[in-house]
């Protein structure tokens, strides 16, 4: 089945990207990234800058913001049964070109080594530090 990325969670205050895949299933049905109750990332995320965790997605946008951080996709659309990075095939990636223009960006953290390569060159070409994660 076709799956689309979820618009870019971004905005000119960004100077951290984090970079998933693509989106599971529970996140492109909500439109709201890591909308999976049993992935921690945003637990994760609250914890790390010491802060109270909200389940509101209006609060952890609010986070994002407060610490210049944005989240993407790395995958513009792919074909993929299930949430599986594993199943997919016939993917597209994001323009990632157009982002860079766009935004002064320092620093790009990816939650998946499956799909770096392409990003992970173009950022180094950029001079951006990136970092992996392998999840």
């Amino acid at each position: 089945m076709l799956k689309k990325a979820l618009q870019p969670l971004i905005d000119k205050s960004t100077i951290i990207l984090i970079m998933g895949t693509m989106a599971g299933e529970q996140s492109i049905a909500k439109q709201e990234y890591y909308a999976n109750k049993g992935n921690l990332f945003w637990k994760i995320l609250f914890s790390i800058f010491e802060e109270e965790f909200s389940a509101s997605y209006e609060d952890r946008k609010v986070l994002l913001a407060k610490y210049n951080i944005g989240l993407w996709n790395v995958l513009k659309s792919c074909k993929r049964e299930g949430s599986s990075d594993a199943t997919i095939t016939e993917e597209t990636i994001n323009d990632f070109e157009n982002l860079h223009k766009q935004f002064q960006l320092r620093k790009v953290f990816f939650t998946s080594a499956a799909q770096m390569s392409p990003t992970l060159r173009f950022f180094m070409q950029q001079s951006i530090k990136p970092f992996t994660s392998k999840s």
